[in-house]
């Protein structure tokens, strides 16, 4: 949400009566000032165009992921190639918000019921109904079915609540507005905590219905990992920086043909 911003009447200025430092060009030669010299020098210039190699992404990409020649399962991409992965600290920090969000369930479970108690009460109905007037060898596939879904949605949850933080965390000036993009973050944060809310309440519920004993478990680590590596995935498509195309000796030989 933004504020209006008042008006306030400045002194005008002829910006050409400013004083100002004169304009030179930069006496030290930069490394980016260089070209690389690939005819005179090609081995030289491979290796330097090796040690490079971090520009392939903008520096915020290196937060949370870093290339890999291998998955984060340890196999081998299908390209050969290296791509992105999460960095484990990343998983480890999702994964943990996950297990302090369930300590403290009942304020999802209360935020859901806040933001959608009718559409729980008619879940709940629903799947009662369903388990009281079937068999009960169809009551696992039914409740295993939401308990897939509480599974989603809690590593949902400990995602977007991440992404939140870590972007709040970045702010630097606490006492400025909530920028945009961590308003739209905190909002999918609150989002995903309500959907999660939602069917885990029911999930319980249809537990108890079904005269089962214990509680539900879920097993979130792989679910937040899918996240993070479908993330680094969309990241490594559209972020990579694109590399020149640098012609071969033979492309060389063909040009030297020509002359």
């Amino acid at each position: 949400m933004t504020k209006s911003k008042a008006k306030t009447p400045v002194a005008q200025f002829d910006p050409a009566d400013m004083e100002r430092e004169e304009l030179t060009h930069e006496v030290k030669t930069k490394h980016s000032d260089y070209t690389p010299d690939t005819l005179g020098d090609p081995q030289g210039s491979e290796q330097r165009a090796e040690n490079v190699a971090t520009a392939e992404f903008p520096d915020w990409v290196y937060n949370d992921y870093e290339p890999s020649a291998t998955t984060l399962w340890g196999g081998s991409w299908p390209d050969g190639k290296s791509h992105l992965v999460p960095l484990k600290s990343t998983v480890e920090q999702v994964i943990q918000l996950h297990v302090e969000g369930m300590s403290n369930y009942t304020g999802m479970v209360d935020l859901a019921m806040k933001s959608e108690g009718e559409t729980i009460s008619s879940l709940r109905e629903s799947y009662e109904t369903i388990l009281t007037q079937t068999p009960d060898k169809y009551h696992f596939g039914v409740i295993r079915g939401i308990g897939n879904q509480v599974q989603t949605l809690l590593a949902e949850r400990a995602y977007r609540k991440y992404l939140y933080i870590s972007a709040a965390g970045r702010v630097r000036d606490t006492a400025q507005e909530m920028p945009e993009y961590v308003e739209k973050l905190q909002d999918s944060m609150f989002t995903a905590a309500i959907d999660a809310g939602v069917w885990y309440s029911v999930h319980q519920n249809v537990w108890q219905t079904a005269g089962w004993k214990g509680s539900p478990t879920y097993y979130v680590e792989n679910e937040i990992k899918y996240r993070l590596i479908n993330a680094a995935k969309y990241i490594d498509t559209t972020h990579r920086a694109v590399q020149p195309v640098r012609a071969t000796m033979s492309d060389y030989s063909q040009v030297a043909l020509t002359c």
